[in-house]
């Protein structure tokens, strides 16, 4: 008996996403630790890796932390402009609100240059 209350977490694949089927193949002990290596090189697991480049062709892209971090501060400040979309809101006006906008602006211009920057690679 189900209520309808939302237990939270990941909602189930559908059927047709499921990686229910299996690939091998035999490779010999330095093809597979060429292969762990370069999985290791680009951040991800073997199998990860192996599916990669079977499908596309090239291997998966590891992203550095640095844009990782990036994309957490994105979201803070994300945090930041919806409380000053608030304030303004119950203030009805600007006033205090234009430098902190300003600073968010810049700071969504230089984060956009690099995460952009990395990916012209």
């Amino acid at each position: 008996m189900t209520t309808g209350k939302n237990k939270g977490g990941r909602p189930p694949k559908a059927i047709a996403e499921k990686r229910t089927a299996e690939v091998k193949f035999h490779v010999t002990p330095d093809v597979k630790r060429r292969l762990q290596n370069e999985a290791i090189i680009a951040g991800t697991d073997l199998a990860t890796y192996c599916r990669e480049k079977v499908l596309t062709g090239q291997s998966p892209r590891h992203i550095p932390p640095a844009i990782l971090a990036a994309v957490a501060e994105l979201a803070r400040q994300g945090n930041n402009l919806n409380q000053l979309a608030r304030i303004a809101n119950a203030q009805k006006g600007m006033d205090g609100i234009v430098m902190r906008l300003i600073g968010l602006i810049e700071f969504y211009e230089r984060l956009v240059a690099e995460t952009r920057s990395y990916f012209k690679r």
